[in-house]
């Protein structure tokens, strides 16, 4: 109402609202420490002698990128990857940390949840899921059921990562079935990797409680596990690039796109350089056909309500962490501003 004024007020924005497919003129936002006070016509009211007022010049505001699913550790550093991610408007980072895990066990997980702390960008983790791949011909290690118990009570730990040996939950393996089980009743994510699976095994799959996947690589493969009420995570990354395979057939087969989102899977320093991060996948999926609003939804509503985080993030309204960008073409999206709460 007012009767605290802000730190920063953002005026005459073209605000990109993920929540109603528009394009919002003159808006103002108004933000009060890492918070979003006001979206609206008119923010005079939170302003006092204190207040920055950055004049936006109608150029085009939207709420952060999120990569949903990353491999952070098989490149480099948090710090390293997040001095590029966030030149590409990528402000959350979903980090899936098997190598190091593999290498170093729980100590090694704990390291490197202590690297992605106190940094300008936002790094969430996952207790890496199926490790080791087999036993018989595999040394890596794993955390056991009392650590992954004892990761998830941190709160940038929301579940179990990737599974992705799917035999492991179709032959009922007992440590799987244990993580997953344990999972489930703390409430966390449990992310997918289905690649091979179909039919029997695929719906077996996804009865455990596995709901996404970003193994899928081309519409046939996205639309049967759509159909079973996974969320897709669409890969263009230094593993494998999906986008031209998937994006044309979405839209010409009109399907929804609220269970769709983009992620890496993990990128190279040349890729990120070279290419971008997030901000590439919209601009590739805007030349393959898809509406510019539709692309930033993908890249950050989708995700964070995937994740059961969209009270906080993913959009630019009253109540949510300021993680906001600033860009001049909305069809061609480079950020030139970048706020993280």
């Amino acid at each position: 109402m007012g009767d605290k004024k802000a730190d920063l007020v953002l005026k005459n924005c073209s605000l990109v609202s993920v929540y109603t497919r528009e394009i919002i003129p003159k808006t103002q936002i108004s933000i009060i420490g890492d918070r979003i006070a006001y979206v609206g016509p008119d923010a005079s009211h939170t302003i006092g002698p204190k207040t920055a007022v950055i004049d936006v010049k109608e150029k085009y505001v939207s709420p952060g990128f999120a990569d949903p699913h990353v491999h952070i550790d098989q490149f480099v550093l948090p710090s390293e990857l997040a001095k590029k991610s966030l030149l590409c408007g990528v402000t959350s980072l979903f980090s899936d940390p098997i190598d190091i895990v593999s290498a170093a066990g729980y100590k090694g997980f704990q390291e490197f949840l202590k690297l992605g702390e106190n940094l300008p960008i936002r790094i969430f983790q996952v207790v890496p899921g199926g490790l080791p791949v087999d036993r018989k011909f595999s040394n890596s290690k794993t955390l056991s059921l009392t650590q992954e118990k004892s990761a998830i009570k941190h709160p940038h730990v929301l579940g179990l990562g990737e599974v992705f040996s799917w035999t492991k939950v179709t032959l009922r393996d007992p440590k799987t079935m244990k993580s997953i089980s344990s999972m489930i009743d703390n409430d966390c994510i449990i992310n997918g990797h289905t690649a091979g699976a179909s039919e029997k095994k695929l719906n077996a799959y996804v009865s455990s409680g596995i709901l996404s996947c970003h193994e899928p690589t081309n519409y046939d493969q996205v639309l049967d596990r759509l159909r079973l009420g996974m969320w897709i995570m669409i890969r263009e990354g230094s593993i494998r690039r999906d986008l031209k395979d998937i994006i044309p057939s979405v839209l010409s087969n009109k399907i929804y796109l609220d269970r769709l989102m983009f992620c890496s899977d993990g990128l190279d320093p040349l890729d990120i350089t070279k290419y971008g991060h997030i901000d590439h996948c919209i601009r590739e999926s805007v030349k393959l056909g898809l509406e510019p609003i539709d692309a930033i939804t993908m890249a950050s509503r989708n995700c964070f309500d995937y994740y059961k985080m969209g009270k906080d993030l993913g959009g630019i309204a009253p109540g949510k962490l300021a993680d906001i960008l600033i860009f001049d073409d909305l069809k061609n999206v480079k950020p030139s501003k970048v706020f993280v709460g």
